[in-house]
């Protein structure tokens, strides 16, 4: 699957994005407050914390990312909005190039995960289930790629 599809219809109006200056903290601030006991108020509200390593640094790279329980495969699901920008979210990137170095936080500690990209008809009712991805994928031609996240044992 081209990583990079476009989406047959015209994008809406773009919701208002905050500019990187804000979400770059933003997002250090919920990841620092989820390690620090927050996530008893996050995880229950669907966010979780989704660790990559990065592709050119093979650094971890952790960032919060809204989710569903996908219960009928006890996964959990995660979108990448990237905020309706035309591009994908690093962390999808990271993801997608390094599959077998995954992990989440639920405030439980990290659970190693398999990923895996949903397309078609599988895909279509996530888009409206995990928050504000229907509003996203409405105002981007890429596809918002839905990834289902399955524990796995720990590597010995």
């Amino acid at each position: 699957m081209n990583s990079h599809a476009n989406v047959a219809h015209r994008p809406t109006s773009k919701p208002p994005l905050p500019p990187g200056f804000v979400r770059r903290p933003m997002n250090r601030l919920l990841t620092a407050a989820f390690g620090r006991g927050a996530s008893r108020w996050l995880a229950p509200h669907g966010m979780l914390m989704l660790t990559t390593v990065g592709r050119s640094t093979g650094k971890e790279r952790t960032c919060p990312v809204l989710w569903r329980a996908d219960t009928e495969h006890e996964a959990w699901m995660i979108a990448g909005g990237n905020y309706a920008k035309e591009t994908m979210p690093n962390w999808y990137i990271n993801l997608m190039a390094d599959p077998d170095h995954i992990w989440i936080d639920l405030g439980r500690g990290r659970v190693l995960v398999t990923a895996k990209t949903v397309t078609g008809a599988e895909r279509d009712p996530w888009i409206r289930a995990i928050p504000m991805i229907s509003g996203l994928q409405d105002a981007t031609r890429r596809e918002v790629p839905i990834v289902r996240l399955t524990q796995r044992a720990e590597k010995s």
